[in-house]
């Protein structure tokens, strides 16, 4: 009975009958031994276990591969959002310490400007005049301190009133001399002439009293705090 020679027959020659060959196995056929990603086993060739499971701690490989994976892409993630976080918050800078300045120190006290600020509350136009003399007296002499910017807010607060108090004190004194005409002649141009004349004195009185008030009172409690007005 003649016929084709299974696969596992190989011929040997002429004058030899086919022999069989030895089966390939599963070892053979395997590239390295596997290693438990989970407890670090290496598959022995004499292990019973099935191929996909470790002999071991008995997890199946391919979960435990992924579980890794799924791990290193988690703490990757975590890890770009802190690099990003730093890079969009910048870090806080420490203040630096203060240095003591020998020349702050050293500066004049402040009577001068205390001086000034006194004359400008007190409601007479004479010791505003004063107090306009003695800061642009003080400024000459510490103009190289920090008190020079108080005697030159002064100066300013004299000239920024001065266009309004003048108005204010000729329409006073137009009102007085009018107020006296009227009665004595009882004319009605007069009577609005008195009426006009307070109205201004009124108005830029307020304005005046206004301003140096806000004035006085920011520059005192500056220069009470050591600060620039």
């Amino acid at each position: 009975m003649t016929g084709a020679a299974p696969d596992w027959y190989i011929a040997r020659g002429p004058n030899r009958g086919p022999t069989r060959a030895a089966p390939l196995s599963m070892t053979t056929l395997a590239d390295e031994p596997k290693s438990c990603v989970k407890c670090g086993y290496v598959r022995q060739p004499a292990d019973s276990a099935p191929d996909y499971e470790c002999p071991r701690c008995g997890v199946v490989y391919a979960k435990a591969e992924a579980a890794r994976r799924a791990q290193e892409r988690a703490r990757d993630i975590e890890a770009r959002r802190v690099i990003a976080g730093e890079r969009r918050t910048p870090p806080l800078e420490r203040p630096e310490p203060a240095v003591p300045d020998p020349e702050r120190d050293a500066d004049p006290p402040p009577l001068g400007a205390h001086l000034v600020y006194l004359l400008y509350a007190i409601p007479i136009g004479v010791t505003a005049l004063a107090g306009v003399i003695v800061a642009y007296s003080m400024r000459a002499r510490q103009r190289e301190t920090w008190l020079a910017s108080h005697y030159t807010w002064q100066i300013r607060t004299f000239w920024y009133l001065a266009p309004i108090v003048l108005p204010a004190l000729a329409a006073a004194l137009v009102t007085i001399v009018a107020i006296p005409v009227y009665v004595a002649s009882r004319k009605s141009q007069y009577a609005g002439l008195v009426l006009l004349g307070l109205l201004t004195v009124i108005v830029l009185g307020t304005i005046a009293v206004v301003v140096l008030a806000w004035r006085v009172i920011r520059g005192w409690y500056r220069l009470s705090r050591g600060k620039a007005p």
